[in-house]
């Protein structure tokens, strides 16, 4: 048994093609089965080196991608004249042996699968730089043992841009058209070699035609070949949805797996009602002429027994009436019995018939059930493969495209009632990324807002979430907005604050809302512990906005005088900001509060003096804002200028405060 890699025992041959022949193997360390590329390195030197630099390519490609329906790629190696890629393994088949092996499949099967691979390539063309598949075909096409469909072997990649601004997937051989394969390649990449999200469209409809008609069937023919199958409704839509996605024309296509998708997601089979009631009608029509025959067999013995006269002889004439009585009585028995057996058959048929019907529509519901589940769960893939991908990322332009996708996917969800409510995850992840250098750009938050504007309405449904995020952009500006020079300046804070306070306020309001709908009937215990956070929230948002209102009236000049009163309550509001950042201890927090506490005791420490704070609150306050800008970890050099500037400011405040109780000699 061949053991590569140090690790890998192959245990047989799964399937090959060209240069390439793809391993089931072992991992003798993980004791995990996996799927083991290997490649052939032929040719000469050169030629060598570009098929291990594409290979290496494909797997930096495939490290990007974070979707279920994508095996993973593990491990790549070199070793005696080959090139070793392991990724998962998939148990199933491909759709060039299902349909060799099992025939050509059934149209609701074919929709299934091409919804699965439109939503596969979504992805992947959502991208950031968008990556064409290029060389879609059955044999690529994975069928696992659950039905769901997986996308392997993207060749050979290289990664290299067209004119459109896309990464070409295509394997080194395929550059070359001649490697392509015809049937399955649009007619713009083998004649023109331009890539395009429609020429992967191209090939999903090539593909799933391959498994749903016949191979003599000619493109132009599209539409005449149902007779090959059993005719039904969605036959016929499947194959209208298919032929626009083969147009010869790429401009004549579904432009993006996007659109495609939402084709074959409107394909409905009608025609499977329509049978159910023909069935229904049939029953019906016997039973009427089961009862005609009854009514017409009745009146027949009628007329016969009135057509019985003999009047030849008293004696006989009694005996006869006699005889006609008892025929009677018999005709009228029997009669009876046969009325009565016409409405008991009618009665079973009736139940019979509705029985049949109620299992029908149970059978029908429980199918319709089960492809919503399955869309369903497809979609919440896609959604979390998004997600995941945006909290990976650095840049911040790409990780809003990335969550634009997601949102884009549980709006639709809500629309058709998959879930109830939009979730804010998505935008709290590209909040995050925003934030991660400790500044938020005018682009950024532009960038946040838009996305906030489209499904505004949506997300103030979910009240203590929105509450939540409101909060947390309130922060941002309050202590990382940069929008106005570029930088986070400590002669904006006026501005910041002001729009900070629009957002406390929206967060403030939210939280009353929250109150009213929370559930009465919550025990003591629970009810306990959500008051003491939701108080500990409501207080946090109380000391900022009544924080910002106090400067806003000490800074802007165009407000009344602040007062003694105003200058009391600014202290305390202070020092409540500073618990805030001694809980929290996050970096740009620390620096601003402490510069904020050492900025507001220089510029107003005789009118707090006058205003009867006592010289230990604000050595004290003084104290805290020093402690606070030395555990301070800054990551960006403005952030850690400004915490520079601050600290070296602590020992003039300290000067100040004692100059001042002791100009006065009071040590109040």
């Amino acid at each position: 048994m061949v053991c590569v890699g140090g690790r890998y025992q192959l245990l047989g041959e799964l399937g090959h093609g060209g240069m390439s022949t793809v391993f089931l193997a072992v991992d003798t360390v993980l004791h995990k089965q996996w799927a083991v590329k290997e490649t052939v390195l032929q040719g000469n030197e050169e030629y060598q080196k570009g098929l291990v630099q594409s290979l290496r390519a494909e797997v930096d490609v495939l490290k990007e991608c974070d979707h279920p329906a994508i095996p993973r790629i593990v491990d790549f190696f070199e070793e005696n004249g080959r090139a070793y890629a392991v990724r998962d393994y998939v148990k199933g088949c491909s759709l060039k042996t299902l349909v060799r092996e099992h025939g050509l499949q059934d149209a609701t099967v074919i929709r299934d699968w091409g919804m699965q691979l439109c939503a596969i390539l979504s992805y992947l063309h959502a991208h950031y730089p968008p990556i064409i598949y290029g060389d879609l075909k059955p044999s690529h096409v994975m069928i696992a043992d659950d039905g769901s469909v997986r996308l392997i072997d993207f060749g050979a990649a290289t990664q290299w841009y067209t004119h459109t601004g896309v990464l070409d997937l295509r394997s080194i051989e395929q550059n070359d058209v001649q490697f392509a394969t015809p049937r399955f390649t649009a007619p713009e990449v083998l004649n023109n070699n331009v890539v395009t999200p429609a020429s992967d469209v191209y090939s999903v409809g090539m593909t799933l035609l391959y498994a749903l008609l016949p191979s003599e069937t000619s493109h132009v023919g599209l539409h005449v070949a149902s007779p090959y199958r059993n005719h039904c409704a969605m036959l016929d839509q499947l194959v209208s949805v298919l032929a626009t996605a083969t147009a010869t024309q790429s401009t004549q296509r579904y432009q993006d797996c996007e659109a495609m998708f939402a084709a074959l997601e409107a394909c409905d089979d009608n025609e499977e009602h329509r049978s159910r009631n023909n069935d229904v009608d049939t029953k019906r029509i016997k039973r009427k002429h089961h009862e005609e025959r009854i009514q017409h067999y009745r009146h027949m013995k009628c007329d016969a027994s009135k057509q019985r006269k003999d009047c030849s002889h008293p004696r006989q004439r009694n005996k006869r009436r006699l005889l006609q009585n008892k025929h009677g009585i018999t005709l009228g028995v029997l009669a009876a019995v046969i009325v009565l057996t016409a409405i008991l058959f009618n009665c079973l048929g009736v139940l019979s018939s509705n029985a049949a019907m109620k299992q029908t529509q149970q059978a029908s519901t429980s199918i319709s059930q089960r492809k919503r589940m399955n869309v369903i769960r497809r979609n919440k893939a896609d959604y979390d493969s998004y997600v995941r991908l945006a909290e990976r990322e650095s840049k911040t332009d790409v990780a809003g495209r990335y969550v634009a996708h997601a949102m884009q996917i549980q709006n639709n969800m809500v629309k058709k009632h998959y879930v109830r409510k939009m979730s804010l995850r998505p935008l709290r992840v590209l909040l995050r990324v925003q934030l991660a250098d400790q500044q938020w750009s005018t682009v950024e938050e532009q960038k946040l807002m838009s996305l906030i504007s489209v499904y505004e309405q949506q997300l103030h449904e979910t009240t203590q979430a929105w509450a939540q995020f409101a909060g947390d952009i309130a922060k941002a500006y309050w202590y990382y907005f940069a929008g106005f020079s570029g930088k986070v300046m400590p002669t904006e804070r006026l501005a910041r604050m002001r729009v900070a306070q629009v957002w406390f306020r929206e967060a403030q309001k939210y939280e009353k809302e929250k109150h009213k709908k929370d559930d009465l009937s919550s025990s003591v215990a629970s009810a306990s512990e959500r008051i003491l956070h939701d108080t500990s929230h409501k207080s946090v948002l109380n000391i900022y906005i009544a924080l910002a209102d106090c400067y806003m009236r000490i800074v802007d000049v165009v407000q009344d005088a602040p007062n003694a009163t105003t200058y009391q309550q600014y202290v305390r509001q202070l020092q409540q900001l500073v618990q805030i950042a001694q809980r929290n201890q996050k970096d740009v927090l620390c620096v601003d509060t402490g510069e904020l506490v050492l900025q507001s005791l220089h510029s107003w420490l005789h009118m707090f003096y006058e205003s009867g704070v006592n010289k230990q609150e604000l050595q004290q306050l003084c104290d805290d804002a020093y402690d606070l800008l030395k555990q301070a970890r800054v990551v960006n050099d403005e952030s850690e200028k400004r915490q520079r500037i601050a600290l070296n400011n602590v020992p003039q405040v300290r000067e100040e405060i004692a100059a001042v109780f002791a100009e006065n000699n009071n040590t109040r």
